[in-house]
């Protein structure tokens, strides 16, 4: 751990926003006859081509990440954070398949966290770059080119429930979740 403030990464895609109940909401109302995205494994895309043609659709509308819903507790959990000395900051990678994804994205930040989040958001693909005590995600990295400096925290979802390590289940139960990973100082 740092002997400075901690630094927590926190993702936005299905970890603070709700990206697949937004695809499955976005497929019902351009595609109502294709079945919604289960949620059971972290990739969208499959072997169908046109499901595939028809969820690019939908996550390639210009405002599709800036208009994702907010996980209940979201802000106020990374609020708390920052009151109890806890160097909060987004961390999200861009999807390469919407061109306008890092600038909604940032437009999601400001609307659902608050401007002083703005500041504090980095998009980049390689998250095992980013500097941090913690990293609050529902991706599980794998084996990653560099071994990064953070710890990992899963935000449960359905396909990462199984794997070893730390899980917040919901935002309201980050305290007795993060608090302990980051030292004495925060117990």
């Amino acid at each position: 751990m740092s002997p400075q403030q901690p630094i927590v990464l926190i993702d936005l895609d299905n970890t603070t926003a709700d990206f697949t109940g937004h695809l499955n909401a976005g497929l019902a109302r351009l595609y109502p006859d294709l079945a919604p995205h289960d949620g059971q494994q972290f990739a969208i895309w499959g072997d169908d081509a046109d499901r595939n043609a028809a969820i690019r659709d939908v996550i390639s509308e210009a405002d599709f990440f800036s208009t994702m819903p907010v996980y209940p507790g979201a802000r106020d959990a990374l609020i708390e954070m920052l009151r109890a000395g806890v160097d909060v900051e987004i961390c999200t990678s861009p999807m390469t398949s919407n061109v306008l994804s890092a600038s909604a994205k940032i437009a999601w930040v400001r609307r659902f966290l608050g401007r002083r989040f703005v500041e504090r958001t980095t998009i980049m693909g390689r998250k095992d770059l980013m500097a941090g005590d913690l990293l609050i995600d529902d991706r599980d990295y794998g084996k990653l080119r560099v071994e990064p400096l953070w710890d990992q925290v899963y935000f449960t979802q359905p396909y990462n429930v199984a794997l070893p390590g730390p899980h917040l289940d919901r935002w309201a139960d980050w305290e007795q979740v993060v608090l302990p990973l980051l030292g004495d100082d925060f117990r």
